[in-house]
């Protein structure tokens, strides 16, 4: 995975209204980051400050099925539209530091979505703990 603080550095160059609240435990080739953007400058997505809390991906497009997986991914958010997922606002594929304009080997994908409030697999076990609990669920 390419280092974190050069991705944070991308980041910031990017979309330079963008505040990161928050990073995800790392996850196999993909970084997490939570924020919401502060502003619109011309080079960020259309209407982002409206966004509010988001969850920025950025994974590395090492393979074809790496590439396949973040498209799928990308399309099928884009089309559903439900309160139990996401709500896709923005990708994008970045090929070369907007810095230096020299190749970013692997290309990184971007993607932008809805921050949902929710509680892990773990919380939710930890109050179905009793077969009274469960039962009534």
């Amino acid at each position: 995975m390419i280092e974190n603080i050069l991705i944070h550095e991308l980041i910031k160059e990017l979309y330079p209204s963008f505040k990161i609240t928050g990073v995800a435990k790392q996850s196999g080739q993909r970084s997490v980051y939570f924020g919401t953007f502060e502003s619109q400058t011309d080079c960020e997505p259309m209407g982002c400050e409206a966004w509010g809390q988001v969850v920025l991906k950025v994974t590395e497009a090492k393979s074809k099925a790496a590439i396949s997986y973040w498209s799928q991914e990308v399309e099928l958010l884009a089309e559903i539209e439900n309160n139990h997922y996401p709500r896709h606002y923005f990708h994008e594929i970045i090929r070369e530091d907007p810095r230096t304009e020299e190749p970013i080997k692997p290309s990184l994908l971007i993607s932008f979505e809805e921050y949902i409030i929710s509680e892990t697999l773990t919380q939710k076990m930890n109050e179905f703990n009793n077969e009274d609990k469960v039962i009534s669920f």
